[in-house]
């Protein structure tokens, strides 16, 4: 186990760490956790990790407005005080959640330290003295700070066993929906003066970020709203908008499926990556089928596979040019029963555009391949592309993951159709399927075996047995000769 005075592999005294690469940070975090392991449970060491980091980043960019003796660098020097810590930081945190912000951030930092816990004095001491020793002189504080909770969400999410995918989307496959929202959206011109995203099952925040960025990046005027039923999780993702400078913003915590936040509210692009088959009240409660959300379909998502009800309740909140980008998991591509039926109400209604399968080993926790389903408000044509993407990846340790290329040329063959990579499958003949939307049933494999001309097979193969048939008499003709000089008859 690592020193205390030796974490990021430098001395005591030495200069601030830089932590300048991936590489870099993998090894400082998992030193850090070798202090903790066995001491203090997973998730409360992410947790503490994380709200230290944060509130480092709130206290070197909100100074002016914070007390100076709730600033980071000050508790730090407090924290050799022979008192209890954890009380101490309850009652500073607290301060700090209360400072007089502007109007617009004004309830954005309340309840945001609510999971620092399970720590006593030697690790708090140990934690705040790790995160001081990162070195932002010089540094872009959003971008530096950003890059690490980022990477710090990935680290645990690939290696703790309590952790998956549940409140991370692989960074790879944020970009893919993020790249595919901008794909279709760049160069349109919209009424509103605002483009308006929005995750129901946003986790950390990873993929309404990314979404963020790639729009960004096309000068698009944002607003951003993602709902989490997970309080720790919308925290995170809180935590995730303020660091990167996100200001038009609002999280909220709760169940998405029977208790929307923004229920008159529609979207220009909704992405999500909602859980996988979890259960719900579904036909348990009689008023669902009366929702707008649902009622469409005619029937409900089964009580044990809620998938299709974020789908419709995702439909129901875009706009009339409005597009979803979701992840969902093979099962619902083909299942029978209730889900079907809801298949049929959104091919029968021209609603699903693309179905991409994506290569396996992507996401932490499961190595099945997953799929993404778009939907659209405003498609010009009658029918379905299907896109094979289940070899576009790279091995990554013990994941795989997509590089800006795979990205980009996934994205490309959404409207490009090759018979074995995407094929566009028109409505009538996937009703003549009983509404199958798995990817293999459309899209011809790749034939890899050599192609064989049997016309210039044939060919050759008579060339052959012509020259063999010359030499064969030219033999004949040798040995005849051989014969004669030697005086042999041949009988």
């Amino acid at each position: 186990m690592e020193s205390q005075d030796n974490l990021f592999g430098i001395e005591a005294n030495e200069a601030p760490v830089q932590v300048n690469t991936e590489l870099d940070l993998e090894q400082s975090i998992t030193n850090l956790a070798k202090e903790f392991q066995g001491v203090v449970d997973d998730n409360d060491f992410k947790n503490c990790f994380i709200i230290v980091l944060f509130y480092r980043f709130i206290s070197e960019n909100y100074d002016d407005i914070i007390e100076k003796e709730c600033l980071f660098n000050y508790v730090k020097e407090q924290l050799k005080q022979d008192i209890n810590l954890n009380d101490y930081l309850k009652s500073v945190f607290s301060k700090v959640e209360k400072a007089k912000y502007s109007t617009e951030w004004s309830s954005q930092f309340e309840g945001l330290f609510d999971d620092f816990k399970g720590l006593d004095n030697r690790h708090i001491k140990l934690l705040f003295d790790c995160i001081a020793r990162l070195d932002i002189s010089n540094k872009d504080h959003t971008d530096y700070f950003g890059f690490i909770f980022e990477y710090f969400l990935m680290f645990y999410s690939s290696n703790s066993r309590k952790y998956s995918g549940a409140f991370f989307t692989p960074v790879c496959v944020s970009k893919l929906l993020a790249r595919l929202v901008r794909r279709d959206y760049y160069g349109t011109e919209l009424e509103d003066p605002y483009f308006r995203i929005y995750d129901p099952t946003c986790g950390s925040g990873t993929l309404l970020l990314s979404t963020y960025k790639e729009l960004k990046r096309d000068g698009f005027n944002l607003k951003v709203k993602g709902q989490e039923i997970n309080k720790t999780s919308s925290r995170l993702a809180r935590m995730n908008m303020i660091i990167n400078n996100i200001q038009i913003y609002n999280i909220g915590c709760g169940d998405t499926l029977l208790n929307p936040l923004y229920k008159n509210e529609r979207f220009d692009a909704i992405v999500s990556n909602p859980p996988y088959s979890i259960k719900w009240a579904g036909s348990d409660n009689p008023d669902l089928i009366k929702d707008e959300r649902y009622s469409p379909a005619g029937v409900l998502a089964p009580k044990g596979k809620a998938d299709y009800a974020f789908i419709m309740h995702s439909l129901y909140h875009l706009k009339e040019s409005g597009s979803y980008y979701g992840v969902v998991f093979p099962g619902v591509l083909y299942r029978d029963g209730a889900e079907a039926k809801i298949r049929k109400y959104l091919i029968d209604n021209n609603f699903v555009k693309a179905i991409i399968q994506l290569p396996s080993n992507l996401f932490y926790g499961t190595q099945i391949s997953v799929c993404i389903m778009i939907l659209s408000k405003k498609k010009e044509r009658e029918g379905v592309v299907f896109i094979d993407a289940s070899n576009e990846c790279i091995k990554d340790g013990k994941f795989n993951t997509l590089t800006d290329e795979n990205i980009n040329n996934i994205c490309s063959w959404v409207n490009v159709i090759e018979s074995y990579r995407s094929q566009f499958v028109t409505n009538e003949e996937i009703a003549k399927n009983r509404y199958a939307l798995t990817v293999t049933q459309y899209v011809e494999q790749e034939d890899k075996k050599e192609k064989i001309d049997i016309v210039a097979l044939n060919r050759e193969i008579r060339e052959l047995h012509a020259r063999n048939e010359a030499n064969f008499q030219k033999m004949e003709a040798w040995v005849r000769e051989m014969n004669e000089l030697l005086g042999i008859v041949d009988e």
